[in-house]
């Protein structure tokens, strides 16, 4: 089941599997009050309760979650590094990191994914993936996640 706790609307869409197919078991949407999430932060959390009680079943136990979070709270790009087995990618990483955000290392989590490989000339180059979360609005994301008992396995 994915979330999306937006600005102006809280969205929830579920997917199931029967047999070899994946269909659409749930869909909806429902509106925010004004300034209820601002900036990437739930401001108003009993209205974003409400908003997912009217899309979330009482009874239903299992509450897996991928969420996200958007804006300025994150940002994604995608890095070229040197494709040679001992290449310090995790300082690279952090060294590109720090000359793209406009806040410390110290503020963010940050991972990356390698998503490719690509020649450049005659160089053979790994293509990552790298994000940077910002920690606050990330951690008031998680724990409005555990108040309302959905557990967040992808964020």
């Amino acid at each position: 089941m994915a979330i999306d706790i937006g600005s102006s609307a809280v969205k929830v869409v579920k997917l199931e599997r029967k047999e070899e197919r994946l269909f659409l078991s749930r869909l909806g949407a429902v509106s925010l009050a004004p300034g209820a999430v601002h900036g990437g932060f739930v401001h108003d959390p009993e209205e974003v309760e409400r908003a997912l009680a009217e899309l979330l079943p009482a009874g239903e136990e299992e509450r897996k979650v991928v969420v996200a979070l958007s804006g300025r709270a994150a940002m994604v790009r995608t890095v070229l590094l040197p494709a040679e087995e001992d290449f310090p990618v995790v300082d690279a990483i952090e060294a590109e990191a720090m000359q793209v955000l406009p806040y410390p290392l110290e503020e963010v989590r940050l991972s990356h994914l390698r998503i490719g490989q690509i020649e450049k000339r005659t160089e053979r180059l790994d293509e990552y993936l790298m994000i940077a979360v910002r920690r606050e609005p990330l951690d008031a994301l998680l724990a409005f996640l555990k108040r309302v008992r959905c557990e967040p396995v992808i964020v």
